[in-house]
């Protein structure tokens, strides 16, 4: 498991069943204590710059810092970020497909220039838990 898979598990608090109130509330303090770490490296070359959680519409928003200039990206990263992003938040931990809250990652590059937005949401996970919807088509 990767270390931002254990962090994100974590965030998520790596059960089910918890009430909405409760998982909220561990959202919020393990999001506040990753912002007051931040910003801190999640792979070689990705910066978790800050954390925001907004209980009232599901949402955690992750802000990131890619180590690259923009124009470094090659052709088909979003597209392939995108496709990650869903397989994350549609896993058996996700916070899409278990705990029905919505992922957002806002990135941008080592000048902190936004790159691209990367969204997951509960209705792209498919019922069969862990399987984004368009490997099930």
């Amino acid at each position: 498991m990767s270390r931002f898979s254990w962090m994100l598990c974590a965030f998520a608090v790596c059960t089910t069943g918890q009430a909405s109130d409760e998982t909220c509330e561990q959202l919020k303090k393990t999001g506040a204590e990753w912002n007051a770490q931040a910003p801190q490296m999640i792979d070689d070359q990705t910066e978790l710059i800050q954390v925001f959680v907004n209980c009232e519409a599901m949402t955690v928003t992750y802000q990131k810092r890619v180590l690259l200039a923009g124009n470094a990206l090659v052709p088909g990263t979003q597209e392939r970020k995108q496709q990650q992003h869903t397989q994350l938040h549609c896993n058996q931990a996700g916070l899409a497909s278990v705990y029905g809250w919505t992922a957002v990652d806002v990135l941008g590059d080592v000048d902190y220039e936004y790159l691209f937005t990367l969204k997951t949401q509960p209705s792209d996970c498919s019922n069969e838990v862990g399987v984004p919807q368009s490997d099930t088509q």
